[in-house]
């Protein structure tokens, strides 16, 4: 039956037999007029194994990460059964994670420093993970522009964009602590930098213990 079992007939691979349907199908093997014939069966794939992907150790303070699940089967093949799958965390207090809904898979930490184990089960297999929780502190202070010309007495709405562990980036511009080289000259403040004298001046923002800056040149008001 070709629709169950599909062999090659000649050439180097000759022999070589697919399954493409679940069934039995005689194959036969036919050489100078004789020939030989075995029953072949094919069977359904099973389900082996279960898997949480992908493989992280932590996650960050009050911010989302979503996780799939994958089921491998004899077969070689895998599904995607996150939606069908039971999600469990050991500790919800430390780590919360959604089940049973479009969110499945879905994680957030809240106790910092703190561990918790999530789960994954499916058709009696399961697949578990340990993470800490770690806090989210920032990586990049970024001034937007970096480079700027202001006329004397003026001033330049800036950015200052903050990229934190967690990979979010937001704009704190309002939020930053400001330096410069020469107050003099030019300074930051809130959300702009302001031209106080002719010259070159360096500002800085200050969010933690990141910092960025941006050069700043100030010429004569026309």
């Amino acid at each position: 039956a070709p629709d169950i079992v599909h062999i090659v007939a000649s050439g180097y691979k000759g022999g070589r037999a697919t399954a493409v349907a679940v069934g039995s199908s005689d194959i036969t093997a036919t050489y100078q007029g004789v020939s030989d014939t075995t029953l072949g069966t094919v069977t359904p794939a099973v389900l082996v194994s279960v898997e949480i992907t992908p493989k992280v150790d932590s996650l960050y303070t009050q911010s989302y990460f979503q996780f799939a699940g994958l089921a491998h089967y004899s077969d070689g093949s895998t599904s995607d059964i996150t939606l069908d799958a039971n999600w469990k965390s050991d500790d919800p207090s430390v780590i919360e994670i959604d089940t049973g809904n479009i969110n499945a898979g879905r994680a957030i930490g809240y106790a910092e420093s703190n561990s918790a184990t999530i789960s994954m089960s499916y058709q009696k297999l399961t697949d578990s993970m340990e993470l800490l929780v770690k806090p989210v502190e920032p990586t990049k202070v970024e001034i937007i522009p970096s480079s700027m010309t202001i006329e004397n007495g003026g001033y330049i709405e800036v950015k200052v964009m903050v990229t934190f562990t967690d990979g979010s980036v937001f704009d704190y511009a309002r939020y930053v602590d400001w330096s410069s080289t020469d107050a003099n000259v030019a300074y930051g403040s809130k959300d702009a930098v302001n031209a106080a004298s002719v010259g070159n001046a360096t500002v800085t923002a200050i969010f933690g213990s990141v910092t960025g800056s941006a050069l700043v040149t100030v010429i004569p008001a026309s």
